[in-house]
């Protein structure tokens, strides 16, 4: 991590939230920051976030219209860490948004190490990350094709991740109050 005070070049302690517009809330250095933290692995992103909270509102805001990313997979705790410190601000975009970065399962190397990952931090990591891995986890052995006795198996495992959760992000509607400039 950086050193907190090459932060404080691009994060003022005060933040001008009256502004209507998500896109005038911040200086433009300071979204470019953000665009680059949300690409990376999110570790970073979280850290800051710690550090500068006054900006938790407007990152996940800013999530939100985010519609693209570098290659860089978010890492699962971070991401976990990132769902609890915005609890409140959480929209379907948004949790959408930032599950698209987490670990993709391609080959059931990938799913084994993901299920491995998870039941060995299940109990930390957050319930939306929970659920979309436990989805995710059912449509990779439903679309592919898996031995019956290790799709049993994958099942079983599937079957002991605990999460409670009344947030919905499969919908798939978007938020209606997207305002793009840029895709207007």
């Amino acid at each position: 991590m950086r050193d907190i005070e090459y932060y404080k070049r691009f994060l003022s302690a005060d933040v001008d939230w009256s502004q209507a517009e998500h896109w005038t809330r911040a200086k433009k250095l300071t979204f470019t920051l953000f665009n680059v933290l949300i690409d990376q692995d999110l570790t970073e992103l979280v850290w800051v976030l710690k550090n500068f909270p006054s900006y938790i509102p407007l990152v996940c805001e800013h999530f939100r219209y985010s519609y693209s990313y570098a290659e860089i997979s978010a890492d699962i705790e971070a991401t976990s860490e990132l769902f609890k410190i915005s609890e409140g601000y959480h929209t379907k975009q948004f949790a959408r948004n930032v599950v698209v970065k987490l670990p993709k399962i391609r080959d059931l190397d990938d799913l084994k190490a993901i299920l491995d990952k998870i039941e060995g931090l299940q109990y930390d990591l957050h319930p939306i990350v929970l659920a979309y891995y436990k989805v995710v986890c059912k449509d990779f052995i439903a679309k592919n094709q898996v031995h019956t006795l290790q799709k049993i198996y994958i099942e079983k495992r599937i079957g002991k991740i605990e999460v409670e959760l009344d947030f919905d992000i499969a919908a798939k509607d978007r938020d209606k109050e997207l305002n793009i400039p840029y895709m207007e």
